[in-house]
C-alpha cells in the first residue's frame, strides 16, 4: 500500500512543478483559461501548491517518521474536498466529458491512504498483542 502511495505522491509532485513550470500546458489539459497575467500567477500559485503539498503529504504519509498518519490526515483532507467539489459541480452543471477522470483519482488517493492507515493499525494492534 505505501508503494500505491508513493506513486500517487510521485504523480501529484510532477503535476505541481508542471503547473509551477508550465502552467499553458496544464490549464489546456484543466480547461481552465487564465486572465492576464495574474491569472497565469493564480494558475501557478493555486493549482501549483495543491499539487506539491498533496505529493508531499502523500510521499511523508507513507514515511516511516513519527507522526506520518497526521500527513496521511492531511492529504485525505486535500483529496477529499476536491473530490467534494467535483461531486458538487457534478450535481449542479452535469459531468462533463473526461471529468470523471481526476475524480476516480482523487477517490483512489484517499483509498489508498485509508488502506495504509488501516494497515498500520493493523500492525500496532499485533505488535501491542505481543
Amino acid at each position: 500500500m505505501r508503494s500505491v502511495v508513493l506513486l500517487f505522491a510521485l504523480l501529484y509532485l510532477i503535476m505541481g512543478m508542471q503547473w509551477l513550470l508550465v502552467p499553458q500546458n496544464m490549464s489546456n489539459d484543466f480547461a481552465v483559461l487564465p486572465n492576464g497575467i495574474l491569472g497565469w500567477a493564480t494558475l501557478r500559485a493555486d493549482f501549483g501548491s495543491f499539487f506539491i503539498v498533496a505529493g508531499v503529504t502523500a510521499a511523508l504519509a507513507a514515511s516511516n517518521l513519527r507522526g506520518a498518519n497526521h500527513y496521511l490526515v492531511c492529504c485525505v483532507l486535500l483529496m477529499s474536498t476536491a473530490a467534494l467539489g467535483r461531486t458538487i459541480g457534478f450535481a449542479f452543471d452535469g459531468v462533463p466529458e473526461g471529468g470523471t477522470v481526476p475524480f476516480l483519482f482523487e477517490l483512489a488517493t484517499v483509498a489508498a491512504l485509508v488502506g495504509l492507515a488501516s494497515m498500520r493499525n493493523r500492525v500496532e494492534k499485533l505488535e501491542a498483542q505481543a
